[in-house]
């Protein structure tokens, strides 16, 4: 085995991790696991719970703290995967298209439209998870979940 790709099912404070590579016409599992993307203190859910009630610099914070972790916590579990798989060569990250085009600045934005706020929570994490494997000069290809 020389190459190797990882296919990513986010969900809010986890991932499922599954790495494969082919041979011929073969695919082959190399790792599977479930990753926490967020120290155990802090709330998987703060746009959609927490920050509801709390003022705005308050909820500001919380949500700062949720995003450095789930980043430090990806890149880590990235690494990790890499460096246990090593020396074979990771290609890339496959993950689901985004739940929004992107994430909005603060939380006051987030609480204006519902439809944002019930994806903006899982948007943390799939920002950590892509973020992660650019710094890791990962490529990552998106995918319909719905043709999964």
């Amino acid at each position: 085995m020389s190459e190797y790709s990882i296919g990513i099912e986010d969900h809010y404070a986890w991932a499922n991790m599954v790495s494969v590579t082919t041979s011929g016409p073969n695919e082959i599992l190399l790792d599977k696991r479930r990753v926490e993307l967020l120290d155990q203190q802090l709330t998987a859910s703060p746009y959609h719970h927490e920050t509801l009630q709390m003022p705005l610099a308050e909820a500001e914070k919380l949500v700062r703290d949720v995003k450095t972790s789930a980043n430090n916590r990806a890149k880590s579990v990235l690494s990790s995967l890499i460096g246990e798989l090593a020396p074979a060569k990771c290609r890339g990250i496959a993950i689901r298209v985004p739940p929004l085009p992107e994430l909005p600045a603060t939380v006051a934005e987030v609480h204006a439209n519902t439809w944002i706020m019930n994806r903006a929570d899982g948007m943390i994490y799939h920002q950590a998870l892509t973020r992660a494997a650019a710094q890791l000069d990962l490529r990552v290809l998106y995918f319909e979940k719905d043709d999964v």
